[in-house]
């Protein structure tokens, strides 16, 4: 599957695999503010596709995404609407860069090893 394109798709994401209903929660908020940010961004006629932007982007050394500068990514974080911590948000970042370069399937995977 690509990554998910409205709300619906995301609502009805099979995330099953992972360990609790919180993680879950996390990613299902942050896939939604990627999604809600393209719309923001097709409504201003911008070429930026959120999901593209992120699967090509790494953020700066020793800052990770909590500390990023990257405009992008800070629209992303002020999408979210689930209150986080710092840990919370750089997990949940980094969770969504894995899906972003390397599918959900490979996200899947990497909880099914257990």
């Amino acid at each position: 599957m690509t990554n998910p394109t409205t709300i619906d798709d995301v609502n009805n994401l099979d995330l099953s695999y992972m360990d609790d209903k919180w993680s879950q929660d996390m990613i299902r908020d942050g896939m939604r503010a990627i999604i809600c940010l393209n719309d923001k961004m097709k409504k201003k006629e911008s070429n930026i596709d959120v999901w593209d932007y992120l699967s090509k982007y790494s953020p700066e050394e020793g800052k990770g995404f909590m500390f990023s500068s990257d405009p992008i990514v800070s629209q992303i974080i002020n999408e979210m609407e689930v209150s986080h911590s710092g840990s919370s948000l750089g997990w949940t970042m980094r969770q969504l860069e894995l899906i972003t370069k390397a599918g959900l399937s490979a996200h899947r995977s990497m909880y099914e090893e257990d």
